[in-house]
C-alpha cells in the first residue's frame, strides 16, 4: 500500500497538471457572422470601442469651395497693395535722390558761374557783351545784365534752341560742338525725327518732332558730363548709375517701324521719365507773362510746388516780382526780352524736375516755345499734375 501511494506521488509530480482556461470565447465571438458584430452588442468589452463605419464624402461643397476662394483673393489683394506700395516707395527715393544729385550739381556750376562773372573784365570783355552792346545800344545800364543771361544760357542749355544761339554757335567753351553734331546726325536724314535739316541746326522745327518732349534730359546729362565749365571739371558718365541714365526710344527705325534711341543717353528717375530741366522758369511764378500781374493761382503753384520760397518784404507777390540777376530792373520795358530771356521782373532758380509717377508734368515741354514752356508755363486744367512732380525744392524732395 505504501509503495502504491509512493508511486502516486512520483506520478502526480512527473505530470504537468492540464491548463485551465481564464475564461471561454463562446464561437459566435470567435467566428462572428457580419449581423452578429452589427446588429447587436454582445460579446466582451473588445467592441464596444469599435468604432461605426461611415461612408466617404464626394467633395467640397459650393458654399466651402467660394469661401476659400474669398479668402484667397482678399489675401492677394492686400498682398499686391503692400507690394506695390513698397515699389512706389522705393521708386520715389531713388527719383529724389538722382533730382538731389544732378540739382546738387547744377547747383555746383551755378555758384562757379556766379564767381567767374564777378571776375574785373570778364563780362565786359565776353563775345556776348559785344554782341549786346551792338544789338542794345539804347540800353546801356542792361549790357552787363544781358550779357550775363547770354553767358547763363551758353553755360546752361536747356533745349535745342540755345545750341543754335548765333551769337556763341561757333566757340569753343560749352557742350554745343558735341551736342551740335550729335544733333545734326539725328535730324539731317529723311526719316523721322529727320527733317533734311541740310547741316543747319537753326532749321530744326519742334512740331516735326514726334518726341522732342525728350530732348532737354539729353542735354542735361551733356552740359554735365561732357564740358569742363567755369573752373568746375565735367563729372564724367560714371557719376551715373545704369538706371539713372538711358536712351529712350525716339526715332522711327525704317527697317521695322519702331521706335529706337538715338544713340544719346539721358537722365530718367525711377519710373524711367527724361527728367525736365528749366533754367529760367519764369511763366511758373507770372503765368500771364510780360506785363501781368502775378496771380493769386500762381502763387498757389508756387507754394505747392516749392516748400522754399524768397522771401524779403513779407509779401509773396511782391518778392516773386523781382528778378534776381536784375535788382535794379534795368531789363523792364525792353522790346522782346520775354522771347530771348525770359519775363522781365520775375523770380527764378534752376529747376530739375521728375514728373513723378504718373509721367504728367503739368508744365510745358522745355523746348515749347509756342506756349512758353522753355519758361516752364503751367498747362491750364492740369494743377493736378504737379501735385505729384519732384523736385530738389519741393515738399516730396525733402522740403517741409
Amino acid at each position: 500500500m505504501q509503495t502504491n501511494k509512493l508511486n502516486d506521488r512520483k506520478l502526480d509530480t512527473c505530470v504537468a497538471p492540464a491548463p485551465r482556461a481564464l475564461f471561454h470565447l463562446p464561437s459566435s465571438i470567435l467566428h462572428p457572422q457580419p449581423s452578429d458584430v452589427w446588429a447587436h452588442r454582445r460579446g466582451p468589452i473588445l467592441f464596444e470601442s469599435v468604432p461605426a463605419l461611415r461612408s466617404p464624402r464626394a467633395g467640397f461643397t459650393m458654399m466651402e469651395l467660394l469661401t476659400v476662394v474669398t479668402i484667397i483673393a482678399i489675401l492677394m489683394t492686400l498682398l499686391i497693395q503692400v507690394v506695390g506700395a513698397f515699389i512706389t516707395q522705393a521708386r520715389d527715393s531713388a527719383t529724389k535722390a538722382t533730382v538731389e544729385k544732378n540739382q546738387g550739381l547744377i547747383n555746383s556750376r551755378a555758384q562757379a558761374f556766379n564767381r567767374l562773372i564777378m571776375r574785373k573784365g570778364y563780362v565786359s570783355g565776353s563775345v556776348e557783351y559785344q554782341w549786346v552792346k551792338a544789338n542794345y545800344s539804347n540800353n546801356p545800364t542792361s549790357w552787363n545784365t544781358l550779357a550775363t543771361k547770354l553767358l547763363e544760357e551758353k553755360f546752361f542749355p536747356q533745349n535745342i534752341q540755345d545750341l543754335t544761339n548765333p551769337v556763341f554757335l561757333n566757340q569753343s567753351t560749352g557742350p554745343f560742338q558735341t551736342l551740335y553734331a550729335a544733333y545734326l546726325a539725328v535730324f539731317n536724314g529723311p526719316n523721322p525725327p529727320g527733317q533734311n535739316l541740310q547741316n543747319n541746326l537753326g532749321n530744326y522745327s519742334p512740331a516735326l518732332d514726334q518726341n522732342h518732349t525728350l530732348r532737354s534730359s539729353e542735354i542735361l546729362y551733356q552740359f554735365l558730363t561732357q564740358s569742363n565749365v567755369l573752373g568746375n571739371a565735367a563729372i564724367g558718365p560714371d557719376a551715373f548709375t545704369g538706371a539713372e541714365v538711358t536712351d529712350t526710344p525716339e526715332i522711327v527705325d525704317p527697317a521695322t517701324g519702331k521706335l529706337v534711341g538715338n544713340g544719346l543717353p539721358e537722365l530718367v528717375d525711377a519710373w524711367g521719365n527724361p527728367l525736365r530741366f528749366y533754367r529760367w522758369p519764369t511763366r511758373f511764378f507770372r503765368s500771364g507773362g510780360t506785363g501781368s500781374a502775378i496771380s493769386a493761382a500762381d502763387v498757389l503753384n508756387a507754394k505747392m510746388l516749392f516748400s522754399s520760397l524768397p522771401v524779403f518784404s513779407g509779401n509773396l507777390i511782391n518778392d516773386l516780382a523781382h528778378d534776381p540777376d536784375d535788382p535794379l530792373q534795368n531789363c523792364v520795358g525792353i522790346t522782346g526780352f520775354e522771347q530771348t530771356f525770359h519775363t522781365p521782373a520775375t523770380y527764378h532758380v534752376h529747376l530739375i524736375v521728375s514728373p513723378g509717377p504718373d509721367g504728367q508734368l503739368g508744365i510745358y515741354e522745355p523746348d515749347d516755345f509756342t506756349n512758353y514752356g522753355y519758361l516752364a508755363a503751367p498747362i491750364p486744367g492740369q494743377q493736378d499734375y504737379l501735385t505729384d512732380n519732384i523736385m530738389y525744392l519741393n515738399v516730396r524732395a525733402g522740403g517741409k
